[in-house]
């Protein structure tokens, strides 16, 4: 008995860390997925964040990119975007097992035991706190691509850009401290959104779970509802940062706002609070099959990898 005990003192912090690999791989092949199914819907969306005098809706959005753009156009910035997506869902799932950790140890929930919805929310939202410092810089650069044919047609810009020369643009303009413009945007979106959005799958997973099941015996489908459910909590309340984050990131150099306050009231007054939901429907849209594909994959990973 007492020859057992170091080995499971050593096994410990070994299963700690294979786990924190596995929720690693997880994130980067859920943020994969993520883009797959969601791309062209993003693209919509920060145009119409962005540019609220050239586009009415959705539907006149996406005319105009077909028609000058092609269908390419929708797909615009996907370089960056898996980037963003593969980086902040990887370090975002690290962070949330980690973050899991320490709401058991704070609640006093043994590992067997799976956390509640509310306990799982706690976990996402310190999680956030972490991965918005690699999310903010990644997504200025996919914003900022996404916009690019805005910006060269009604602002008199010059050629577009590669995501590296956009990269290199802005260390040369504004130096690092520019690539975390809007992460205070960034923040009042992440920390109460992905509350929402972890706290949401678990509340739907553990909803459609029978009795005397557990998360293990789930089919593909729970998974893939229960992730799209999550996106569409995360994006409802936290919309209008999202808004006001697009705008400070892209019209960086256009003498717009600087702040999150400022460009804030200055959306309300000048738009109303439908200026702060612009272009909330292709979001919406996107939400579901984006962060079902997103949990599902995830979930997929962890399986395989504990084969």
């Amino acid at each position: 008995m007492l020859a057992s005990e170091p080995a499971a003192g050593v096994r410990r912090p070994f299963d700690r860390l294979l786990s924190a690999s596995k929720d690693l791989a997880g994130g980067c092949a859920g943020g994969f997925g993520c883009v797959v199914a969601g791309q062209p819907f993003d693209t919509i969306k920060v145009k119409l964040q962005a540019f609220p005098d050239l586009y009415k809706n959705v539907f006149s959005c996406v005319r105009t990119v077909v028609r000058q753009e092609g269908v390419r156009g929708l797909y615009a910035g996907s370089a960056p975007a898996f980037a963003v997506n593969i980086g902040e869902n990887a370090v975002l799932f690290l962070c949330y097992g980690q973050c899991q950790h320490l709401v058991r140890m704070a609640s006093g929930v043994k590992e067997t035991t799976p956390l509640s919805a509310m306990q799982n929310a706690t976990a996402g939202s310190l999680a956030a706190v972490f991965s918005s410092l690699v999310v903010g810089p990644l997504e200025l650069i996919k914003c900022r691509r996404q916009a690019q044919e805005e910006l060269v047609r009604s602002r008199g810009f010059g050629k577009t850009r590669t995501p590296i020369q956009i990269t290199a643009d802005v260390l040369k303009q504004e130096g690092i401290r520019g690539l975390f413009r809007g992460l205070t945007s960034t923040l009042v979106r992440e920390i109460p959104g992905n509350f929402f959005f972890f706290g949401g799958n678990a509340f739907v997973k553990q909803a459609l779970t029978p009795a005397g099941k557990n998360e293990a015996d789930l089919s593909d489908w729970v998974f893939i509802v229960a992730g799209g459910c999550g996106g569409v909590a995360f994006w409802l309340p936290t919309y209008p940062a999202d808004v006001v984050k697009s705008r400070h990131q892209v019209n960086a150099n256009s003498g717009k706002p600087v702040s999150f306050k400022t460009g804030f009231l200055q959306i309300l007054r000048q738009e109303g609070t439908r200026g702060l939901y612009r272009g909330i429907t292709p979001a919406l849209l996107r939400a579901f099959p984006a962060n079902g594909a997103l949990f599902y994959s995830v979930e997929l990973t962890r399986r395989l990898l504990d084969r």
